[in-house]
């Protein structure tokens, strides 16, 4: 299939066009998505099929500007692999890991905190996602909790 696929790329095809053609040929349902995502995984290699697409360097340069601007890049981060190895352990109360679920492009979301000895959860709705919001409603969560927190890791992971 991907042979297939790649075929039709240096034929000059385009993604929605090799998608459509899967489909009616094969039987086969592949995304365009998922060619392009052939196609950057084929560049990252060496490949060239990034060079049979209609317009290939437009991609490539925002691609590019976006690393070199860092976005997404937290400055001066601490590692989750450098936390003390008694909060692996979980063998204490009051080690706390912190995430954010966000819904939509930062229309709202939860946050959302988790005892790691006791499983014990605590969350509460932002209505916007903002560093303001998600640092309020953290304290506002933990303030019933004082004498039971030791420390906070918080996920600082782009998403998949």
């Amino acid at each position: 299939m991907i042979t297939a696929v790649a075929d039709r790329l240096r034929e000059e095809w385009s993604p929605q066009q090799i998608s459509g053609f899967m489909a009616l040929l094969a039987g086969v349902g592949v995304s365009h998505q998922w060619i392009y995502s052939l196609i950057w995984d084929d560049t990252a290699q060496g490949g060239d099929l990034w060079q049979h697409l209609r317009q290939p360097k437009r991609r490539s340069k925002h691609r590019a500007q976006a690393k070199s601007a860092g976005l997404g890049m937290i400055p001066n981060r601490v590692g989750i692999e450098h936390r003390p190895a008694e909060v692996d352990d979980r063998r204490f109360i009051g080690h706390w890991e912190g995430d954010t679920l966000i819904q939509g492009h930062k229309q709202s979301g939860l946050v959302t905190l988790v005892e790691r000895h006791s499983g014990y959860l605590l969350e509460a709705r932002l209505p916007k996602i903002s560093a303001e919001l998600t640092k309020a409603s953290m304290i506002q969560l933990l303030k019933r909790h004082r004498g039971a927190v030791k420390t906070i890791t918080l996920d600082n992971g782009l998403p998949a």
